[in-house]
């Protein structure tokens, strides 16, 4: 089947490549592999233009802060655009260091990601099932400095409010990840005791104990 990668997607690819031209292109990709194609996936191209062209709607972006491309400020970044950019409507998400930010559930923020795999070697991208071929600017890399030189207190008061509810978000959510993957192990744990001549009751109750 022919296929290409969105429009949109590889105006994102010049903005990176152009702010960070000697970047690691390691972990990056655009159509899956095997492994993803036995399942749903935006790297497979699902959608069809009006040519009949498979469009792959996915892209991963190394993250190589050495090499000048940090993928968690790229993924902070995208998530602000989320809803605003033509591409980034419905369909639309964000993972990084097994944490997913969406479109549909904006209001969430960042969420736990339950993924195999955490994207903790690049940023996922996927851009919506309508306007994926936008050539808009990313804005990548966000000119920073000069908005800052012209805001008005007031403004700069919202943007640090705003990068701290960010921050507390993400930690919470990580927290969230990190206890449900501990009651996973603990059950697993239980699981395999149970049939043993261990006293199973009197370790659950220390760990309630401890959990307490």
């Amino acid at each position: 089947m022919s296929w290409r990668m969105a429009r949109s997607l590889d105006t994102a690819l010049a903005e990176v490549n152009a702010a960070a031209p000697k970047r690691s292109k390691a972990s990056d990709g655009g159509i899956g592999d095997a492994a993803h194609a036995t399942r749903d996936s935006d790297h497979n191209p699902w959608i069809k233009d009006a040519s009949g062209t498979g469009v792959v709607r996915a892209r991963d972006f190394t993250h190589d802060p050495a090499g000048g491309f940090d993928a968690d400020a790229f993924a902070e970044h995208v998530a602000s655009l989320l809803g605003k950019h033509p591409a980034l409507g419905t369909g639309a998400y964000v993972i990084w260091d097994w944490l997913i930010i969406s479109t549909a559930r904006l209001r969430e923020g960042w969420r736990p990601y339950s993924g195999s795999n955490g994207h903790t070697k690049h940023c996922h991208v996927s851009v919506g099932t309508s306007g994926y071929d936008s050539t808009q600017t990313w804005g990548w890399p966000p000119q920073e400095k000069e908005w800052f030189e012209m805001a008005t207190k007031e403004e700069l008061r919202t943007v640090v409010r705003e990068e701290i509810k960010k921050h507390f978000d993400r930690e919470k959510a990580r927290d969230q990840r990190e206890k449900a993957r501990d009651k996973k192990r603990h059950q697993k744990v239980m699981a395999l005791l149970k049939g043993t001549s261990v006293d199973v009751a009197a370790i659950e109750a220390a760990l309630t104990e401890e959990e307490a």
